[in-house]
């Protein structure tokens, strides 16, 4: 899928990653492109970043976290906190 969250509502696409991770858990390969870091990492598995066209990264999104890429290719920042049980991901810019 082709950036299946462009032009929806919040609501609709957490409805959308829902339905990803359903089709995750049961099995299914899903190839997803996103440009939204934090909503990749909320469905993904394993993650492959890209930067200038060539992969910069390629591992699990817990890797992600421990590794500096994202601050070294994208200057940001990852964060990761825990809400009523559930992992919230965002980032800060590097300043």
């Amino acid at each position: 899928m082709d950036e299946p969250t462009t032009f929806l509502d919040a609501s609709c696409q957490y409805e959308m990653l829902d339905m990803i991770k359903e089709l995750r858990d049961k099995g299914k390969c899903v190839v997803v492109v996103l440009h939204d870091i934090a909503q990749a990492v909320r469905v993904a598995d394993r993650l492959i970043l890209l930067a200038d066209g060539e992969k910069a990264f390629y591992g699990t999104p817990h890797k992600l976290f421990e590794s500096r890429i994202l601050e070294e290719q994208m200057k940001i920042i990852p964060h990761k906190t825990v809400y009523n049980g559930k992992d919230i991901f965002y980032f800060t810019k590097k300043e």
